[in-house]
């Protein structure tokens, strides 16, 4: 199994400790739908993130890895606003989306850099 391909499982993993945390989790109805939506959203974020971030590691200079960087990050601008927006319009649960957002990115975030630590 390459690098990649365990940095992949290793992110998926993540996600889906968080989503399973929420799916036990004595949240009300409302509180585990959002953090339920909030780890998928975080999930699949990362998961495009780190295929961004791998493909520009191939790349020379910083640039690529820059540019990826910030895509990434404004993906997961995009989807953590909407996340929010679709929760507000719901009537509840906005707390719940976010810390299983942040929970997963944060999970993430330690597989993103040891791939790019690693890749260089």
């Amino acid at each position: 199994m390459t690098r990649f391909a365990t940095s992949l499982l290793l992110s998926g993993f993540a996600a889906a400790v968080v989503l399973a945390g929420a799916a036990v989790a004595p949240f009300s109805s409302e509180g585990r739908a959002a953090a339920l939506l909030g780890a998928a959203l975080s999930g699949a974020a990362g998961g495009l993130a780190l295929l961004l971030k791998h493909r520009a590691l191939a790349r020379p200079g910083i640039g690529p890895v820059l540019r990826a960087s910030g895509i990434a990050f404004a993906l997961r601008f995009l989807l953590a606003a909407e996340g929010l927006f679709i929760i507000a319009r719901s009537k509840g649960g906005e707390l719940h989306f976010v810390i299983a957002f942040l929970a997963v990115y944060a999970l993430q975030q330690i597989v993103e850099l040891h791939e790019g630590v690693t890749a260089t």
